[in-house]
C-alpha cells in the first residue's frame, strides 16, 4: 500500500500562495478547457482586409510614422518548461476567468486625447544611431558572443561523440559557415554539393570553405551541452533545451531595440518534417491562445498607452480587459462565440444590408469599456477594441463585382486602425520566404536554427530601414532586401579571413577567361576592406585603372583579397588609404 503524505495547515497555505509569475501564466494551459469555446476555423476577415496585406504595400508603409515594431514578437520571451506544450508536469488548477454577464449598449466609444496619449519612448539611442553598415545591424541582433558559444558547443559535442577526433571549428569558421548558408539562400541550386561542382560552382562559397568542412560543421553543429539535458519526465525538463542558448541570446538582443507605439502579435509557422516533441495533440483552447499575447506582452512597458493588435485566434474580452488594466490599448478581430450576450445583429440580417453597413455596441467588462463593431464589406468582420470604435467613419475605394466598377463605401475607424497596423508578422514572413534557407535536416533544432537565421536577417533589414528613416536618408539610397542580405553574407565569409591559395583553373577555363573581358571590378564591403587581414599586394601583367576615389591613374598592383587595382608608388599610396579610410 502506498504511503500517504499529509500536509499541515502552514504547508498547505504556503503551497497555495506560491506563483511562478506575477500574471500567473507559467502554468500548464492544458487545464484551461473552456466548455463555452467552439472552434471556428473560418476566417472572418473580408477580402478588402486581405488585400491590404500585400507585401509591396506593407514594405512601403515602413516609411510611415505609424509603423509597428516586428522584433520582439517573432521569437518571444524566454519560455519556461511549463510554457512549452506537452510537458510532463501534471495539470495544475488555477483561477479560471469568471463567466461574464454583460449589458451591451448601442453607443459609440469615445476617449479623450489624454486617455489616448502615448507616453512611451520610441527614440533610438546613440549606440543604435552609430550603426552604419549591414553587418553592424546584423551583429547587433545576432551577437558575436552567440557565434562563439555555438562554436564552443560544437567542439564540445565533437569530443563527446569521438574523443579521438581532430575536427575543430573556430569562431571565424562558424561565422563563415553562417555566411555560406546565407549565400546558398540567395543562390539556390538543386543540391548543396552543386555549389562546389565544376559546372554550377559558386566562387564565393568555394573560396570560403571546402565542401567537406561545410558538411562536417553541419554534422556536428550543436548549441547546448547534452550532458546537462534533463529527461523529459523530470519536472524541470526544458523541451527546447537543445537550442535554448540561441533563443535566450536572440531574445536579449531583440529586446535592445526600442519598441514602437504600434505592436502586433500573430502566429508564425516554421516548416519542417523533422520529428519533435513540441507538438500539441489538439488545438489550444480559448484561454491558452489569449495567454500567448499576455506572455509576449510582458516586455511592453505598462501604463504608457502602447497599442497592441492581434487577430481572432487570440482575441477575447478577458484579454482586452487585462491589457487595459495594464495600461496597454488592445484591438483585434473577434469571433462571435467569444462575445457573451452579444447584441450585434445576426449575420443573416446584416448580409441583407448594403456594403459599408456597420454597427457598434459597448459593454462594461469589469470596469473596462470594450467596443464591438461589425462591418459589412464583401464579407462580415467583427472587431473588439478598448480605444477605437465606429467613429470617425472614413471612405474606402472598393471593387463592386456586380457592376464591374469601383465604388466608395464607408469604413469604421476601428477597421482602418486594424488594416494600418496589423500585419507586421505577415510582412516578416513574406520577407523571410523570398530568400528562405532551404537546407534540410532530420534534427528539429537545426530547422529552428535556420528559421532564426532567416528571422534575424529580416529583422535586421527592417531595423536598418527604421534607422535610415530616423536619419532622414532618402529612400533611393536605402538598400533592398536582397542587396542587404548579399552584403552580410559576403562580409561573414570574408571578414577577418586570410586569403589562401587560389584554385587552379583548367586550360579551357584560362582560354575562356582570355576571350571574355569580364564585368567591372567588385568593391568589397567596408567591414572586409578595413579588417586588415590578408590584404596582400599582387602584380598584374596589364595595367588597370586605380579604384581609389578621385584617382585616375593606372597601376599593376592589385589587392589579393579585395580583387581591386590600387596605386602603390613613390608619390601616392592608394593601397594603404583604401584599406584604412
Amino acid at each position: 500500500m502506498a504511503h500517504q503524505i499529509h500536509l499541515n495547515e502552514n504547508e498547505i497555505a504556503c503551497a497555495l500562495q506560491c506563483d511562478l509569475s506575477e500574471d500567473g501564466l507559467d502554468l500548464d494551459d492544458d487545464s484551461l478547457m473552456d466548455p463555452d469555446f467552439e472552434p471556428d476555423f473560418e476566417e472572418s476577415i473580408d477580402e478588402s482586409l486581405e488585400a491590404e496585406f500585400d507585401i509591396d504595400a506593407l514594405v512601403d508603409t515602413l516609411n510611415d510614422d505609424d509603423r509597428n515594431s516586428n522584433f520582439e514578437v517573432e521569437v518571444g520571451p524566454a519560455l519556461s518548461s511549463s510554457d512549452i506544450p506537452g510537458t510532463s508536469d501534471p495539470p495544475v488548477k488555477r483561477r479560471k476567468p469568471e463567466k461574464l454577464t454583460l449589458r451591451w449598449k448601442k453607443k459609440n466609444l469615445e476617449l479623450n486625447a489624454q486617455q489616448l496619449a502615448f507616453t512611451g519612448n520610441e527614440s533610438l539611442s546613440s549606440d543604435i544611431l552609430d550603426l552604419d553598415t549591414p553587418i553592424q545591424f546584423f551583429l547587433f541582433l545576432f551577437p558575436p558572443e552567440l557565434i562563439k558559444r555555438i562554436s564552443e558547443e560544437t567542439n564540445l559535442y565533437v569530443v563527446q561523440k569521438d574523443p579521438n577526433s581532430t575536427f575543430r571549428v573556430s569562431e571565424t569558421e562558424m561565422r563563415q559557415f553562417i555566411g555560406v548558408v546565407y549565400m546558398m539562400s540567395l543562390i539556390q541550386l538543386p543540391r548543396v554539393t552543386n555549389h562546389w561542382s565544376s559546372v554550377l560552382s559558386t566562387p564565393v562559397i568555394q573560396q570560403t570553405m571546402p565542401s567537406n568542412k561545410f558538411e562536417k560543421i553541419r554534422q556536428y553543429l550543436h548549441f547546448n551541452d547534452n550532458t546537462k539535458c534533463l529527461h523529459r519526465t523530470h519536472p524541470d525538463s526544458d523541451r527546447i533545451f537543445k537550442i535554448r542558448p540561441v533563443v535566450d541570446a536572440l531574445n536579449e538582443s531583440y529586446g535592445k531595440v526600442p519598441l514602437e507605439k504600434q505592436l502586433c502579435v500573430d502566429e508564425q509557422i516554421c516548416s519542417t518534417k523533422a520529428r519533435n516533441m513540441l507538438k500539441r495533440p489538439d488545438e489550444p483552447d480559448l484561454g491558452a491562445s489569449s495567454n500567448v499575447v499576455v506572455r509576449l506582452s510582458r516586455m511592453i512597458p505598462r501604463h504608457q498607452n502602447y497599442r497592441l493588435y492581434f487577430d481572432n485566434y487570440f482575441t477575447s474580452l478577458h484579454l482586452l480587459e487585462y491589457l487595459a488594466k495594464e495600461g496597454i490599448l488592445g484591438l483585434g478581430t473577434i469571433r462571435r462565440n467569444r462575445i457573451p450576450d452579444c447584441k450585434l445583429s445576426s449575420e443573416k440580417e446584416i448580409m441583407k444590408k448594403d456594403r459599408g453597413y456597420s454597427e457598434e455596441y459597448i459593454a462594461d467588462v469589469n470596469g473596462v469599456d470594450v467596443s464591438t463593431v461589425v462591418w459589412k464589406d464583401n464579407k462580415l468582420v467583427t472587431l473588439a477594441s478598448t480605444f477605437a470604435g465606429l467613429n470617425p467613419i472614413s471612405e474606402v475605394r472598393s471593387y463592386d463585382k456586380k457592376n464591374s466598377r469601383y465604388i466608395n463605401i464607408p469604413r469604421p475607424n476601428v477597421v482602418s486602425e486594424y488594416n494600418r497596423h496589423m500585419g507586421g508578422v505577415d510582412l516578416v514572413d513574406s520577407i523571410m520566404g523570398i530568400y528562405k534557407i532551404k537546407l534540410r535536416s532530420k534534427r528539429w533544432q537545426m530547422r529552428l536554427f535556420y528559421h532564426f537565421l532567416d528571422l534575424t536577417m529580416a529583422n535586421a533589414w527592417l531595423f536598418y530601414k527604421r534607422v535610415c528613416k530616423y536619419k532622414n536618408i532618402p529612400n533611393k539610397t536605402i538598400m533592398a532586401s536582397a542587396d542587404f542580405r548579399l552584403e552580410i553574407a559576403e562580409t561573414l565569409c570574408k571578414m577577418g579571413v586570410k586569403t589562401g591559395l587560389t584554385i587552379r583553373r583548367s586550360i579551357e577555363g584560362q582560354i575562356l577567361a582570355k576571350k571574355h573581358k569580364g564585368p567591372a571590378q567588385h568593391v568589397p564591403p567596408q567591414a572586409v576592406r578595413q579588417d586588415q587581414v590578408g590584404h596582400w599586394p599582387q602584380w598584374a601583367e596589364k595595367k588597370i585603372r586605380c579604384k581609389f576615389p578621385k584617382c585616375a591613374g593606372f597601376t599593376h598592383t592589385v589587392c589579393d583579397k579585395c580583387g581591386v587595382a590600387l596605386c602603390y608608388t613613390k608619390n601616392k599610396n592608394c593601397f594603404r588609404n583604401f584599406h584604412l579610410l
